[in-house]
């Protein structure tokens, strides 16, 4: 695949939502560039995600957990504790069965995604880590519990929205028109004196989970459709699989506090997504999850490479190639052109694995390619050898990377 510049940057949403906050406060540039339009990629909005095991697996435990607590609900058990919910999970082929095609459904999203080299080996990871997403379901579903009744769900054909009623709510659509924001709480019970939201969370612990369900409790006091008496959440959980944990409700103080703090970073984050090219935020804690860094021109630079080099692991690389010479069926010489800890314009030796054999006939002689997670590795009396595993990608550098500087207004 080329690492093709986009077409044009998208638009700055006219709705915010609390990750799209966070990812711009991380790096807008990163934003820019996974929302940008590439039709020359493929024909979907953005760019294509990088395919992550780990966020598979999250996404397959979070639709497993929302199916089975919707069944169980409509069918009147208000939790998994209950004798009838055992011959209900019977009745859908048992939480094996039930995993499996949601883990089916999952992957026969991304089938159609240009960065998924092998299918196979992506349902051989997710096979193996069936135990795993099944314990992940299982610790959550074990201390959810709800009132029995049929699941209401906010949205309605074209969008009519409405007075959420007493009972349960799964996935539901919260939105302030002051402030312009929105987003999904995964469970508002609504009681006569109480009302919880509850996140499911599939991963670790991380800080800004609280501040995320304290916004969703600010949207749910501010959404005059779904709540228009403006009742506050008593409660507010973050369901992981270790544990629940509380947060504490804001009042009616803190959600003052809570919104000017959102419109001014919102205010500041529209700017920067605004501008003719959003800045990049070059940082090891940033860029070595990010999945569009091939695209970024300020990270292909010597400058950016001299702030991570401290601070990333020496044994992978992301490194551009300048191909010479075919050594073999799977290795090549090579010039590097830019590395983090590869010496600039030393010979080194690129070798594909078996795994990624096909990758082989796209190399070609006097091209510039670069590879993202290379692994790095010496052989004695031998050049640096670059090596393509599974989890490394290849790109290949159009003729003229000035190219990448180009982007239409």
């Amino acid at each position: 695949m080329f690492p093709t510049p986009p077409l044009q940057w998208a638009p700055v949403p006219d709705w915010c939502s609390f990750w799209w906050l966070i990812e711009v406060e991380t790096c807008p540039r990163r934003v820019a560039l996974r929302s940008a339009n590439y039709p020359d990629v493929w024909n979907k909005t953005g760019y294509p995600p990088k395919p992550q095991v780990a966020a598979i697996v999250g996404q397959i435990v979070h639709a497993t957990v929302g199916t089975i607590v919707t069944v169980l609900r409509s069918r009147g058990a208000a939790s998994v504790r209950e004798s009838d919910a055992i011959s209900i999970l019977r009745d859908l082929g048992g939480l094996s069965k039930i995993i499996s095609r949601v883990a089916s459904e999952v992957l026969d999203r991304i089938a159609d995604n240009p960065r998924l080299h092998s299918t196979d080996r992506l349902q051989g990871e997710i096979l193996r880590r069936l135990p795993h997403i099944r314990e992940k379901v299982q610790a959550l579903l074990s201390r959810a519990v709800w009132p029995s009744g049929t699941i209401r769900q906010m949205e309605t054909p074209g969008d009519l929205r409405q007075a959420l009623a007493v009972g349960p709510h799964f996935e539901i659509l919260l939105k302030s028109s002051i402030l312009q924001w929105r987003g999904v709480a995964d469970l508002i019970d609504i009681r006569p004196s109480q009302v919880s939201i509850v996140d499911f969370k599939t991963g670790e612990p991380s800080p800004h989970h609280a501040e995320q369900i304290r916004t969703y409790s600010l949207l749910w006091a501010r959404d005059c459709d779904a709540n228009p008496l403006g009742v506050r959440a008593t409660d507010l959980v973050l369901s992981y699989p270790t544990g629940n944990v509380a947060i504490s409700a804001p009042n009616e103080a803190d959600f003052r506090a809570l919104e000017s703090d959102l419109l001014a970073r919102t205010a500041s984050a529209k700017t920067a997504m605004r501008a003719a090219q959003p800045p990049a935020q070059i940082a090891p804690e940033h860029c070595s999850q990010c999945d569009v860094k091939h695209l970024c021109t300020d990270y292909w630079i010597p400058g950016s490479r001299n702030v991570l080099a401290l601070e990333s692991r020496v044994e992978f690389d992301d490194v551009e190639l300048l191909v010479e010479e075919r050594l073999g069926e799977q290795s090549w010489r090579c010039k590097c052109l830019l590395a983090t800890h590869v010496p600039i314009n030393s010979s080194v030796l690129l070798h594909i694995g078996h795994d990624n054999a096909t990758l082989a006939d796209v190399l070609e002689t006097n091209s510039t390619f670069r590879v993202v997670g290379a692994l790095v590795s010496h052989v004695e009396q031998a050049s640096l050898i670059i090596s393509i595993v599974g989890t490394s990608e290849l790109f290949r550098v159009p003729q003229t990377p000035a190219a990448f500087d180009q982007i239409l207004k």
